[in-house]
């Protein structure tokens, strides 16, 4: 009987264990999601011409791929919230990725808007091109966009039970 309690009560201990560290773990990363989404949001704030714009795609880049980081530093154990993790840095470098097109858009514009200013012609392929590459800005940081939704849900799902 004094066996089955000790074994009983060992059990416990690793329950209570496990739970203790699903706590910290989710409060670590709920930590992170807040403290990156807010910066991730503030970069997001739109801020009027070209050059103004193109240093706010810069600012969104460089705060996505910070979220990723600062998410990648947070040692996980338990197997939800390391796939959680890996979806949410994923998320962060496909916005990053799309706001460095974006840069790479508005320099194009800039650089069309100069040789406009010197009489120079504007060819219809250059602005087609241009196009092309906003569009798949916008649809790369609204694919990724779209998915913190259901990371998030999952997190505070499964981090609700603790």
């Amino acid at each position: 009987m004094r066996l089955t309690s000790m074994i009983a009560a060992a059990g416990l201990v690793l329950i209570i264990g496990a739970c203790g560290k699903k706590t910290e773990e989710c409060n670590a990363v709920s930590g992170a999601l807040n403290a990156q989404g807010e910066k991730i949001a503030n970069a997001m704030k739109e801020k009027g011409d070209a050059d103004e714009t193109g240093k706010w795609m810069k600012d969104l880049a460089q705060a996505a791929d910070g979220a990723a980081a600062e998410m990648a530093k947070i040692t996980l154990t338990t197997p939800e919230l390391q796939k959680f993790s890996s979806d949410y840095q994923t998320m962060c470098k496909e916005i990053a990725s799309a706001a460095r097109e974006g840069v790479a858009g508005f320099t194009a514009v800039h650089a069309m808007t100069e040789k406009q200013k010197k009489g120079e012609e504007v060819k219809e392929a250059e602005l087609k091109a241009l196009d092309a590459k906003f569009k798949s800005m916008e649809s790369g940081i609204d694919s990724a966009v779209n998915k913190e939704s259901a990371i998030v849900d999952g997190i505070n799902k499964f981090c609700g039970g603790k």
